[in-house]
């Protein structure tokens, strides 16, 4: 079973919840994303693993993996995005 990509938003409990987070982020990306407690960015699952970061930058979602993705994995992120922006108010999708 594959797992679908998902968008976390900033603080979200996946990330915060659990003394070990191995399962869900590397120790590297969690430098990334976590920088103390008053930081904590919204970030993106593929596989069921932080891939990367999003943000919303003057009606635009900007996607930052963290490393290439594959081709099919990077058309599941644009897919998932493009349903995201409705709801965030945004116009277009960026990447870097």
């Amino acid at each position: 079973m594959d797992v679908p990509v998902r968008f976390l938003p900033a603080f979200d409990s996946l990330l915060l919840g659990h003394a070990d987070r191995t399962g869900v982020i590397s120790d590297a990306d969690r430098a990334r994303v976590m920088a103390g407690a008053a930081r904590v960015l919204p970030t993106f699952l593929v596989g069921g693993f932080v891939a990367g970061i999003w943000s919303l930058q003057y009606g635009t979602l900007r996607l930052v993996p963290f490393r290439p993705l594959r081709a099919a994995d990077m058309r599941a992120v644009t897919e998932e995005a493009e349903r995201l922006l409705p709801f965030v108010g945004a116009g277009n999708i960026t990447r870097g």
